[in-house]
């Protein structure tokens, strides 16, 4: 037997029910927010500048926001300039236009991103710029995890830094992991969970080795280890009879490390680099602006392995492989030195 299926029924809608349904829907659209609960609503502390961006896109919306912080910026430091203006000193003014000048330019690299979000066609951003110094930043967002009297574990160059050893509180609570990692193109301090961004590495890179009086690295022939951008110059280094081998490296301010002499074997007690007619030139990584280089004078009975860093005679590297601060710091723990002694450089413009 054949069954025929019946045909599918047509539901036919009147004028009124169609009418209803199309106010229905408008009422839906109109529900939407217009933004965000927290777009233009997030508390900022003190040294904090939030900026926010809206767009058809993410792009579009981070262009917004980078614009804004800037522009807070740009307002705070003409402020500045013109109260300090008003004491019409000549000399005052010059030195200010200067100042403003160069911050504006700045790259903003301390940025994170505080909350996103997509209503309709519209995507919406905060972002966050830190411009408190890194030791204040990073000690208020520890206190805000809960870490008021923070101590650190990991490589015991990295917790000797400066900046840990004044976060450091000898607490008995556990301590926190701290690592240094270079992520999309910045530095960061990860202390446990926590990832601070790093504008400058000066803290980092400031160490308070145990100094051997007889074992120095010191500009040959100054009195002060400072010099202007493009003076030329040697490194003398003073070394006593038990190290047999002398590695130098260079720690650029932006997180490069290049080995100047590898596993030099020792025959006198001064050793002057590089050798006649060679000299070094004093050259901040940005042109015109003030810069820090710090030479590494490594003292060891026995030859160490150097093969991780690139020495000054290979050609230069580009790209992110070229960052390797962080390799350094792990390399340095592991190595069995005699004495370290540092040469921090200050170079002006």
């Amino acid at each position: 037997m054949l069954y025929r299926q019946p045909p599918d029924k047509l539901v036919k809608f009147t004028t009124p029910t169609l009418l209803l349904i199309t106010l229905l829907f408008v009422s839906a659209c109109s529900s939407l927010p217009s933004e965000p609960l927290w777009f233009n609503k997030i508390s900022q502390e003190e040294g904090v500048i939030i900026g926010y961006g809206s767009g058809k896109d993410a792009t579009q919306s981070l262009q917004q926001a980078y614009r804004a912080i800037t522009q807070q910026i740009e307002v705070d430091i003409s402020s500045q300039t013109a109260y300090i203006r008003q004491s019409e000193n000549d000399q005052l003014t010059t030195q200010t236009r200067e100042v403003t000048q160069l911050k504006s330019s700045r790259t903003l690299k301390n940025v994170q991103t505080v909350q996103q979000e997509q209503i309709g066609d519209q995507h919406f951003i905060a972002l966050q710029y830190d411009q408190r110094p890194l030791e204040v930043a990073l000690r208020s967002k520890l206190e805000l995890l809960g870490h008021a009297s923070p101590s650190f574990s990991g490589s015991p160059v990295l917790t000797q830094s400066r900046l840990l050893k004044a976060l450091d509180s000898d607490a008995r609570e556990p301590s926190l992991p701290v690592s240094l990692q270079r992520k999309e193109g910045q530095w960061h301090l990860v202390v446990a969970d926590l990832l601070q961004p790093i504008d400058d590495l000066d803290p980092i890179t400031s160490w308070d080795f145990n100094k051997d009086p007889e074992f120095t690295i010191e500009l040959l022939g100054k009195s002060e280890s400072r010099l202007k951008s493009g003076e030329e110059f040697h490194l003398s280094v003073a070394v006593p009879d038990s190290i047999k081998f002398l590695t130098l490296f260079n720690v650029y301010s932006d997180g490069r490390v290049v080995a100047l002499l590898d596993n030099k074997p020792l025959t006198e007690s001064t050793l002057v680099y590089p050798e006649l007619p060679y000299l070094l030139e004093a050259s901040p990584i940005i042109p015109y602006q003030a810069d820090r280089d710090l030479y590494l004078a490594i003292g060891t009975e026995r030859k160490i392995d150097t093969t991780l860093f690139r020495k000054s005679s290979d050609r230069p590297e580009s790209g992110e492989s070229s960052y390797n601060l962080d390799k350094f710091i792990n390399w340095l723990s592991e190595q069995s030195i005699l004495s370290i002694s540092p040469l921090y450089v200050e170079i002006y413009p």
